[in-house]
This record gives C-alpha cells, structure tokens and sequence, in this order.
C-alpha cells in the first residue's frame, strides 16, 4: 500500500501537516473561521493512516511553561505547508511576516528546482477589493472561495459549501505535501533548517510602484502586533 500524503510527512521528519499563519489582531469573525478551518481540516484527515502524527499546527496549542518565540520558529520550520490567512492585518504583523519569511527562506529546499509550485496556500478572508497584498504575496495564487464565509452566520460548519471547501483545502494540502515530500530528505538537514529558522530577524513586505498606485496608504501601515 503506497504512503499517503501524512505518512509521507512522518516519513520525512516533518511534525506537522500545516502551519497556520494569521494576525492575532483579527475580528472575532475572522478568528472563529480561522480555528474551525483548523478543526475541521484535521478531522477530514481522520480517514488516512498517519493522522495522528502530521495534524494541523495553530499556534494557540502552545502550552505555559514554552519558550514561546523558539517553540513557534520550530514548529513552523517543522511543518510541510503554511497556510496563510489573509487580511490587511496580515502585514502589520511582526509574526506574521517573520512566519513568512521563514517559510521563504526554507522554500528552496524543498521546492523542486524549475517547479512553479510554492510551500504556501492562501486563503482569503476579505472582499478582492479590500484587500492590497505586496509582489511577492500577489504573485501567489490565492484560494478566493472561504471570503464568503465571512458574511454568513456564527455557526460557519452549516454554510452549504462547508464540506466542500475543507475537502478541496485537504486536496491542496495533500497535493503540495507530495511535491515538497518527493525529494530525499537527510535527518542533518533539520539543523540546518531549524538554526535558520530561529535566527531570522525580520523579512520585509515590498510594494512595487504599481501597488503603491493602486493604494497608496496601505503600504505605510508598519508592523505593530506583538504577540504574548
């Protein structure tokens, strides 16, 4: 019997499936589709073997007693996809820019050379219009079909496409595990991985000239969130 995705995960020394990156500073609305994305794609992975050893990383599971910035870097380092959720928030974060650029920095290691596939998977949480990314985000394609979720009621699982939007996020994931699980792994790589992981200081968003036109007062929002 072939390995699935999440046993390709373990079998490569990874800990988690997903990492989720999102801005702590969020609406309420926003945070309780964030953790039931979380909830919800873990547990339509209770059908495959090997769920209980690449589940899905939020960072609210860090326990008292964590060396709390560390422990993120590791786990983030540790996890085969980010999956990041987008609002304008998203790049006024000190974290959330450093949980990407993280994430960058470790992509060529793990990306086939020539390959136009990225360890990210967007989602988008506002309206298109709403919503002003900088180059290196926008050339990503995001997955648009979850900013709809934002408008229905509290009880988000009886949205009718509910079901269907985890199945096809789980399809995504699945999908980008195989590609980045494809190449050989050696065990001393993590060393490597995780020593960059915990010494990145910051990464920086870049707007072009062309985004700065399209709106010119985003770009000076400055990263301002601080996570306990």
């Amino acid at each position: 019997m072939p390995l699935n995705a999440l046993q390709l995960c373990s079998q490569r020394g990874f800990k988690h499936s997903v990492f989720i990156s999102y801005p702590h500073r969020i609406s309420e609305r926003g945070a309780e589709i964030v953790h039931k994305i979380a909830k919800a794609l873990e547990d339509s992975y209770q059908d495959f073997p090997g769920a209980d050893q690449a589940g899905v990383y939020i960072d609210t599971r860090l326990r008292s007693g964590y060396t709390w910035n560390p422990a993120l870097r590791r786990n983030l380092c540790r996890s085969v996809v980010t999956l990041v959720i987008l609002v304008p928030n998203y790049f006024a974060s000190d974290y959330c820019s450093l949980e990407w650029g993280i994430t960058e920095q470790l992509k060529p290691g793990r990306i086939p050379t020539g390959s136009d596939e990225t360890p990210f998977i967007l989602i988008r949480l506002v309206p298109e219009g709403e919503l002003s990314p900088p180059s290196q985000v926008a050339a990503i394609q995001f997955e648009k079909e979850f900013d709809d979720l934002m408008v229905w009621g509290w009880a988000v699982e009886t949205h009718p496409n509910w079901l269907a939007l985890i199945r096809e996020l789980r399809t995504l994931v699945f999908d980008r595990i195989k590609v980045i699980c494809a190449a050989n792994r050696e065990a001393a790589q993590w060393d490597a991985e995780e020593k960059l992981a915990l010494e990145l200081e910051k990464f920086e968003f870049k707007w072009t000239d062309e985004d700065l036109a399209a709106d010119t007062a985003f770009p000076a929002l400055t990263a301002v969130e601080k996570k306990p």
